[in-house]
């Protein structure tokens, strides 16, 4: 089930009061969940509200991704002095601004359930470690999918992940570190989904009003090629030629479709990249 900021807002009275009102059973929980280590290994805070229904662990786990705690009054990304306690809620954590690393729901019997955060101090300063990206505190913020047309091209899709907290004296650096990578073979994992192979159109970071940064990383598979024939027919003769279209290629394929078109005997034309970094290339002959 998903919740909107629309769906939340006329219950937030009611997000807030049940989360707090469940401060006693709230814990520290070493237990691993399996979406990874806070980069600063110091500094890591999990936060478990425990025994919640069905019918409340997901409302809850929408509040806490968009707004973090209780304490914020609008969608934030962080907390300040975050607080765990041992059933008293009166254990003070290092002081200093958490954020949002993750919210996640864990089945513990029948209509019951853990709701467990991870706060982490500070912000991001890596995600690139000898090539490999760290997707632990990564979301999926958007899904595009676009049907094939029942011959070679398969679905295209279009993938956004997203990173919030960046630093933002070491933005660029990883922004860096992202396009040091190939763009081919892009295969995260994003809270246990694997959302299989892609191709890395962009990454664009942005700056967030807090002054910390965002980033966004664009995958897709766009597969969309179409042939068409055109010429000029009378009652005499008939003369015609296929064209290919090849509709969102990335900009770094667009050399490899062209030089293995011209290797083939046929011409081709390509337009300019859009914001995306994509290009469509017409291809004549046969």
């Amino acid at each position: 089930m998903t919740f909107t900021l629309a769906d939340i807002t006329p219950r937030l009275a009611e997000c807030r009061d049940a989360l707090d009102a469940r401060k006693a059973g709230l814990t520290g929980d070493t237990q691993s969940e399996g979406v990874g280590v806070a980069l600063n290994k110091e500094g890591a805070v999990r936060r478990v509200w425990k025994g919640l229904s069905a019918k409340d662990v997901y409302l809850f786990q929408a509040y806490l991704m968009l707004f973090t705690d209780t304490s914020n009054n609008q969608p934030t990304n962080w907390v300040e002095n975050p607080m765990v306690g041992d059933g008293h809620w009166d254990k003070l954590v290092p002081p200093g601004r958490y954020r949002n690393a993750y919210v996640i729901v864990r089945a513990v019997g029948q209509d019951k359930y853990d709701l467990i955060q991870e706060l982490r101090l500070g912000y991001i300063e890596s995600l690139v470690t000898n090539g490999v990206v760290d997707y632990s505190e990564a979301r999926l913020v958007d899904v595009s999918w676009y049907n094939g047309d029942g011959g070679s091209n398969a679905k295209a899709d279009y993938k956004t992940i997203q990173w919030v907290g960046v630093s933002p004296e070491k933005v660029h650096g990883i922004v860096a570190d992202l396009m040091s990578i190939s763009p081919t073979g892009w295969s995260p994992t994003i809270r246990g989904e694997s959302l299989g192979s892609h191709h890395r159109l962009f990454v664009r970071p942005q700056e967030a009003q807090d002054g910390s940064h965002t980033i966004r990383l664009v995958l897709a598979n766009p597969r969309t090629s179409f042939t068409s024939y055109e010429g000029r027919r009378n009652w005499w003769t008939t003369k015609e030629g296929p064209i290919t279209y090849h509709f969102d290629v990335p900009k770094d394929l667009v050399s490899t479709v062209l030089d293995a078109e011209e290797a083939a005997g046929k011409t081709a034309t390509v337009t300019p990249p859009d914001q995306q970094g994509l290009c469509h290339i017409t291809v004549r002959g046969s």
